[in-house]
């Protein structure tokens, strides 16, 4: 529901130093929050996404109920599989869990 062209401008780990806003990976939440105002708030928003978008600042930033992330991982993270539970490693545990589905594409 939203696009933005932008062209990258140089490269090395100056990127890596610089405040969220001023990093490439701003957009993800600037078009993650643009989606939701053009939606419903009872329209469920599925953002899918390549490992780029695997930061911190995506997870923990505001965002409303029906909005969840299906995200190609970059980084071993702890998740919590109940809020009461301790953190798991993120790729045994995904081994661990049953497939729910499965979609060809053909």
């Amino acid at each position: 529901m939203h696009h933005q062209l932008w062209v990258r401008q140089g490269r090395g780990t100056q990127r890596q130093r610089r405040a969220l806003a001023a990093k490439e990976s701003q957009r993800w939440i600037e078009s993650r929050q643009r989606t939701e105002a053009l939606l419903s708030p009872s329209t469920h928003l599925l953002t899918i996404a390549d490992r780029e978008a695997d930061f911190d600042e995506l997870f923990a930033c505001e965002r409303r109920l029906l909005s969840d992330y299906l995200i190609r991982v970059h980084h071993d993270r702890p998740v919590k599989v109940q809020p009461t539970e301790p953190r798991q490693s993120l790729p045994p545990l995904l081994r661990e869990t049953p497939v729910a589905g499965c979609l060809n594409l053909a």
